[in-house]
């Protein structure tokens, strides 16, 4: 018979045999880790904190660096922005008083075509119109004409 199952017999003989099995035994082996000695192991604690702190050292100079280029950048942008502002105020200044010269250079014009004045100009300087009616309603080209050759003579 084998240890791992045996039969029993019962005392009575009418019932049959039973079987009966044994549990097996399973060892193993544990191979323990290697440990270091203890100065050996402080080391590399040692050496890993020291590592975490570069780490958060580099990681808080990049979150300077950062924050201090945004609000350079921020800060630029807000004086470009203002400068833009000035500058369009300023054209915008520049414009109206344009259109102000404009518009007193136009009306000098207006008052410089007019026959009264140009027969006043043409009195005090000296020319003498001869076959002009006294106020004419529009300067005619031969009035002009006329102007023109008596002054160059």
């Amino acid at each position: 018979m084998s240890s791992a199952t045996a039969i029993q017999e019962k005392p009575n003989a009418t019932s049959r045999p039973s079987v009966v099995r044994t549990p097996k035994i399973v060892t193993t082996t544990r191979i323990a880790p290697a440990t270091l000695p203890k100065s050996q192991a402080r080391a590399r604690a040692v050496a890993r904190a020291r590592a975490k702190e570069r780490l958060v050292g580099k990681a808080i100079i990049l979150m300077s660096l950062t924050i201090i280029s945004f609000g350079a950048s921020s800060l630029s942008g807000q004086v470009m922005v203002e400068k833009t502002r000035q500058d369009g105020y300023s054209a915008s200044k520049r414009a109206d008083f344009a259109e102000q010269q404009e518009k007193d250079l136009q009306a000098d014009i207006e008052h410089l075509l007019r026959p009264a004045t140009i027969e006043q100009w043409a009195t005090e300087n000296g020319f003498v119109l001869n076959d002009a009616p006294l106020h004419p309603a529009q300067p005619s080209s031969s009035i002009k004409t006329t102007l023109v050759a008596l002054k160059d003579q």
